[in-house]
């Protein structure tokens, strides 16, 4: 073989590789620019992480994901397997934070006070969870069974339910939203990126990835 076919099929493969980089790299962009809208949260202050709101995740994770959400809401529902699998694949790195943002009048309201008050008794996850396996039932889902079913101290549980500052914990999520521009559920936040709606597994995998690059 001459040398100049040997240059011929070299320059052939390193072209192939740059198309191949380019490619991937501009997949990337494009599930990015799918994903990531224009961030509301730019020039004025950013969700906030109190000691009351509901978490998951390492304390020492670099990243915060905050999730506004709805236990009414059909979006949330859809998304709380996505949000699952990225925690499982990230949670050593992201910290995931949940907000209350009740839309739906009824239900939403009393399910975000109930679920603050299975935090209390440190089964926040598991009755968040429980409402969203249930969501199809709603009407009929009794807070106070749902509590029972995973064996909170029921005395606790409704004495809190009444307890207008737990009710406030929740109205105040949802004034912090508001102020911020969030008026669809979900709506995620996490680093520099704000976005609402359904999306993908492996879209919300590249905007996560990207944030974590720039630390």
């Amino acid at each position: 073989m001459s040398h100049k076919h040997n240059i011929s099929i070299f320059f052939l493969l390193a072209l192939g590789i740059i198309i191949i980089i380019f490619f991937g790299v501009s997949t990337v962009r494009d599930r990015q620019a799918r994903v990531a809208k224009n961030n509301p949260f730019e020039g004025i202050a950013r969700p906030q992480f109190y000691s009351e709101s509901p978490n998951e995740g390492e304390d020492s994770a670099s990243l915060v994901l905050f999730e506004y959400g709805d236990f009414a809401c059909p979006a949330c529902r859809e998304m709380h397997p996505v949000v699952e699998r990225i925690f499982a694949a990230y949670g050593d790195r992201v910290l995931h934070v949940w907000k209350d943002f009740p839309l739906h009048p009824g239900f939403s309201q009393g399910a975000a006070v109930a679920a603050r008050c299975a935090d209390k008794q440190g089964k926040f996850w598991p009755y968040h969870d429980l409402l969203f396996s249930k969501q199809v039932e709603l009407g009929e889902i009794d807070l106070t069974k749902a509590a029972q079913s995973l064996n909170l101290d029921l005395d606790k549980f409704s004495s809190c339910l009444k307890d207008q500052a737990v009710a406030e914990l929740a109205q105040r999520d949802f004034l912090e939203g508001q102020a911020l521009g969030v008026n669809l559920t979900p709506t995620f936040v996490i680093g520099d990126q704000a976005f609402s709606g359904v999306v993908s597994f492996e879209d919300f995998e590249s905007i996560v990835l990207a944030e974590l690059a720039k630390l």
